[in-house]
C-alpha cells in the first residue's frame, strides 16, 4: 500500500549538493510549515530555478535533499515573515494533498521535516556550543563535546479496535467539530509496538485488546512522526475516556452507514485503516452515488483474517471487490451496460476512487469494452447526440484530465477529454483550418504564432503553412495530450512536432501569456470548453493579457462554442471580446464531431479579417503555397463572416454601438 508522503521510488536521497550547483532544481521553500507554491489555477507547482534569489528570496538555511527522477532537489527555509514573490503563495501542507502531484508532495513531508530539524539543531543540546553539518550523513556534530543530533523521529501507534461489526472511534477535543478517529499515542522507552497499542487503548478508553494486527506505516511531517497503524480485537472492559486526551469514545455498527461519524480526511493513515476495516463498504456506495450509478442492494462479509468480499448489485450491473489482507491483494470489477447511455466514464470513476483508496504499488487494469458501443455528449441539458465506438484503443487519467481513443466507424480515430469529443481524423480540417487561415491569410506576412493548448497539433500544422512565419510556440498544459497525439493522431500533426519552427512548452498558459514579454501576429486559443479550470482562460484578464501579447496589427482567434445550443456562452464571450477589441468580428461553421452549428471570433485592433475579399484569399492561397486545404478557399472565407440572423442577434447587435456627438467648429478671428 503507498500512503502519501511515502518515499517516491524515484528519489535517490543525498547529503552533499553537486558542484557547480545545477542551472534548476525543485526547491521546497518554507517559511514555518508554510511551502512556496505558483499561484496558478490547474494545478499547484514547485520553484525550479537555480536559487531562491532569482525570485528575490533570501534563505536563513537551505539543505540538498538528493534526486526525484532528473530533478536535483533542495529545501529553503524563509524567516516567518517573508512574503511569498509575485505569483507565488503560502500553503499549508494538508491544504496541498491532491494539489501537488504525488512524488513532490512525498518529498515536500521529508524536506518539512528536515527544515524543522535542522531549524532547531542549530546548537548543542549538552553545552551550548553552535553544530556544524556533517558531510557523510544526514546529522549535525557538537565541535566541542562531540554530541551527534540526528533528525528526530517519534513512533506513534495507532490502533482500530473491532468487536464483531462494531469499530471502537473516539473523539480527541482537538478534533473538528463532530469528528472521530482510531486511537493513537507515542511509544515509551522499553516498549514493544503491541504494548504501546494495549497501553494507550486502555489508558484513554479504559478496554482491553488482544491479537493485534499490524496495517501499514506512514511518514506524518507535522513535525516528525512515523505513525504505525493496528487492527485489533475487543477483549474486555466498557468505555471510560480519560477526560484529557479523549473526551469521547464510542462503539459504531460498521453495517450502518449512516451511523458512521465523520471521519479523517484520507491524506492520514487513520482514514485508510478505518476504510479498510469497516469503511468499504461505505466507501463504494459514497463511490456509486458520486458517479451516479444507481444502487439496488449489497453483501459484504468480513472473514477472521480481516478479508472482505463484497458486491454491490447497480441498475446497470455490479460491482464487486475481494481484499486479501494476508496476500496484500485486492481484485475488483466494474461493469456497467450502456443500453440507453454511456456508464463508462462513470464506471471509471469508482475505479479511479477505489485505485486511490487502496493505491497498490503495482497493478493490473484491464477495459473491456463492449464492440460498437454508443458514445454520449450532451451539448446542453436537453440536446445532445451519440457517435458508435467500435473500439476502445487507450483510456487513462492525468494530472488534469481523462483521455480516451476510440476507432469509429464515422470518423476513425477520435479523441476524447473528459467526456467530450475534441477532434478526430476524418473531419478535424474542419475546425483546424478555419481557427487558423481566416487570420492568417488576412494577415500580410505573419511571423510569429502562439497556440494555447492545441496538444493535437492540428493548429500548430495548419499554420506553419503559411511560409513566412519563422516561429510558432504552443503551450499546453497536459504533456500526456501531446503524447497521444504523436502515437495515434499522425494523420492531424503530420509531424508538426519534428518541425524546427515549433517550440512546444509543457506549462500552464494562463501563467505564461501573464509572464511574457514576447509580441505575436497571431494567437489562437485552441482550448476545450470554459468550464473548471479552463474558465479562467476566457476571462478578460486572461483576453487582456492575449491582447498585450499581439503585436501591431496582429489577430486573435478562438472558438466560443455553439449559438445553437449554448446562446448564453456565446453572448456571454462575445461581450468580453468586444469590450477587449476595437475589431471582433464572429463567425461559424458546422463542426461534424460538435454535431452542430459553431462560432469562432477573430479579434484585432486594427485587422479586419472580414474585410478581405474572396479573390485578395485566393490570391494570397496561391502565392503563399497552401496545400492540402480541405475547406478554406476565398468563397469559404466569405462564407464564414456570413452571419445568420440570430446569431448576428446573440453577438454584433446584441453590444451598445458607440454614440456620435455632433460637434461645432469654431474657427479664431472669424469665419473664412
Amino acid at each position: 500500500m503507498s500512503l502519501p508522503f511515502q518515499w517516491p521510488a524515484d528519489y535517490a536521497p543525498a547529503i552533499q549538493p553537486p558542484v557547480p550547483l545545477p542551472e534548476r532544481s525543485l526547491w521546497f521553500v518554507f517559511r514555518g510549515a508554510e511551502l512556496l507554491v505558483a499561484a496558478a489555477p490547474a494545478a499547484a507547482a514547485l520553484p525550479h530555478c537555480n536559487h531562491p534569489n532569482t525570485l528575490g528570496m533570501m534563505p536563513q538555511r537551505i539543505q540538498y535533499l538528493g534526486v526525484l527522477g532528473e530533478h536535483h532537489c533542495f529545501s529553503a527555509e524563509l524567516a516567518v515573515d517573508a512574503v511569498a514573490p509575485q505569483g507565488w503563495v503560502w500553503q499549508g501542507l494538508r491544504a496541498l494533498f491532491g494539489a501537488l502531484d504525488e512524488a513532490r508532495f512525498a518529498l515536500a513531508g521529508r524536506a518539512l521535516q528536515i527544515v524543522d530539524w535542522d531549524r532547531t539543531h542549530q546548537y548543542c543540546g549538552a553545552c551550548g556550543r553552535e553544530t556544524v553539518a556533517r558531510t557523510d550523513e544526514r546529522s549535525r556534530e557538537c565541535p566541542g563535546c562531540g554530541l551527534v543530533a540526528y533528525p528526530r523521529l517519534a513512533p506513534a501507534v495507532m490502533g482500530l479496535v473491532r468487536r464483531g461489526q462494531e469499530l471502537l472511534l473516539a473523539r480527541s477535543p482537538r478534533f473538528p467539530e463532530g469528528m472521530y478517529s482510531a486511537l493513537a499515542g507515542f511509544v515509551e522507552p522499553g516498549e514493544t509496538l503491541e504494548q504501546c497499542l494495549e497501553r494507550e487503548v486502555y489508558e484513554e478508553v479504559g478496554i482491553r485488546v488482544c491479537k493485534a494486527r499490524y496495517f501499514a506505516s506512514q511518514p506524518w511531517p507535522f513535525p516528525h512522526s512515523l505513525m504505525i497503524a493496528f487492527f485489533a480485537d475487543y477483549h474486555s472492559g466498557e468505555i471510560r475516556v480519560d477526560g484529557t486526551e479523549i473526551e469521547d469514545a464510542r462503539w459504531f455498527d460498521a453495517r450502518n452507514l449512516e451511523d458512521l461519524p465523520r471521519l479523517p480526511a484520507r491524506i492520514s493513515i487513520a482514514r485508510r485503516l478505518i476504510d479498510a476495516a469497516a469503511g468499504l463498504r461505505r466507501f463504494c456506495h459514497d463511490s456509486i452515488n458520486r458517479a451516479g450509478l444507481t444502487i439496488l442492494g449489497d453483501l459484504f462479509h468480513e472473514f477472521d483474517g480481516g478479508g472482505v468480499t463484497g458486491t454491490v448489485v447497480l441498475a446497470e450491473s455490479h460491482l464487486a471487490v475481494h481484499t486479501w489482507p494476508e496476500l496484500q491483494s485486492v481484485t475488483l470489477d466494474v461493469y456497467v451496460c450502456n443500453y440507453t447511455q454511456d456508464n463508462s466514464a462513470k464506471a471509471r470513476q469508482v475505479v479511479t476512487d477505489l485505485m486511490e483508496l487502496f493505491r497498490p504499488e503495482e497493478h493490473v487494469q484491464h477495459d473491456v469494452p463492449r464492440d460498437k458501443r454508443l458514445m454520449y455528449e450532451a451539448l446542453n441539458g436537453d440536446y445532445g447526440f451519440f457517435l458508435r465506438s467500435s473500439k476502445l484503443i487507450e483510456s487513462s487519467k492525468t494530472r488534469f484530465q481523462d483521455l480516451e481513443i476510440h476507432e469509429t466507424p464515422q470518423f476513425g480515430k477520435l479523441f476524447r477529454l473528459d467526456g467530450c469529443f475534441m477532434t478526430s481524423e476524418r473531419e478535424e480540417f474542419v475546425y483546424h483550418e478555419t481557427l487558423t487561415h481566416p487570420a492568417l491569410t488576412a494577415h500580410p506576412s505573419p511571423k510569429r504564432v502562439l497556440v494555447i493548448g492545441g496538444g493535437d497539433g492540428g493548429a500548430a500544422e495548419e499554420a506553419l503553412k503559411h511560409p513566412s512565419i519563422e516561429q510558432l510556440v504552443m503551450v499546453e498544459l497536459d504533456g500526456k495530450v501531446v503524447e497521444i497525439a504523436k502515437e495515434h493522431f499522425g494523420t492531424i500533426h503530420r509531424g508538426v512536432f519534428d518541425n524546427p519552427k515549433l517550440k512546444l512548452l509543457i506549462e500552464d498558459g494562463l501563467k505564461y501569456l501573464a509572464e511574457t514579454r514576447e509580441k505575436f501576429d497571431y494567437i489562437a486559443l485552441d482550448l476545450p470548453d470554459p468550464i473548471g479550470p479552463a474558465t479562467a482562460l476566457y476571462e478578460e484578464t486572461f483576453f487582456r493579457d492575449c491582447k498585450r501579447a499581439l503585436a501591431a496589427g496582429g489577430v486573435l482567434t478562438l472558438h466560443m462554442g455553439s449559438p445553437w445550443s449554448r446562446p448564453d456562452r456565446v453572448k456571454m464571450l462575445y461581450g468580453r471580446l468586444a469590450k477587449m477589441f476595437k475589431i471582433a468580428r464572429p463567425y461559424t461553421m458546422f463542426i461534424p464531431l460538435y454535431g452542430c452549428l459553431w462560432s469562432m471570433c477573430a479579434c484585432s485592433d486594427s485587422t479586419d479579417v472580414a474585410a478581405v475579399n474572396s479573390g485578395e484569399i485566393d490570391i494570397r492561397i496561391g502565392n503563399r503555397g497552401l496545400s492540402h486545404l480541405q475547406y478554406y478557399n476565398g468563397a469559404a472565407h466569405q462564407a464564414l463572416f456570413a452571419l445568420p440572423n440570430f446569431v448576428r442577434e446573440l453577438t454584433v447587435d446584441a453590444v451598445p454601438k458607440p454614440r456620435l456627438v455632433a460637434t461645432k467648429k469654431r474657427a479664431a478671428g472669424g469665419v473664412k
